[in-house]
């Protein structure tokens, strides 16, 4: 099994906003980097916490800033990013936004999904 994936990368206009991003998969690790300012910006640690029973299959995250600004607005903004992911490794977030409104989150969360999909048939 190789170390890694290729990266899989692209550059989106998000409410007029040139926005990078980039996907790769690691051994142990899936790296994800969303940047409005050609910089990595706050890394964040998300891992999908095992489910408790009786849980109702209702998935929780551990965030752990490594790197970077520890506040809650980019710790949701990291899970909602690693969400997108449909790995079961934990989720290396890079994000540098210049606007980080729901909208905003929300329609990079579409091209995430997008650009994951596209890597998916890529390799298969």
């Amino acid at each position: 099994m190789p170390e890694h994936s290729e990266p899989i990368q692209k550059c989106v206009v998000v409410n007029a906003i040139p926005t990078n991003l980039l996907c790769q998969e690691f051994e142990d690790k899936y790296l994800m980097i969303v940047t409005q300012h050609r910089k990595l910006g706050t890394l964040t640690l998300v891992t999908e916490d095992a489910a408790l029973p009786h849980s109702d299959n209702v998935k929780t995250y551990t965030m752990q800033v490594v790197l970077g600004a520890d506040n809650e607005v980019t710790q949701v903004i990291a899970r909602q990013f690693a969400q997108t992911c449909k790995v079961k490794k934990p989720v290396l977030v890079a994000s540098a936004l210049k606007d980080s409104s729901r909208e905003v989150v929300k329609l990079i969360c579409a091209e995430l999904d997008q650009l994951q999909h596209a890597e998916s048939a890529v390799s298969s």
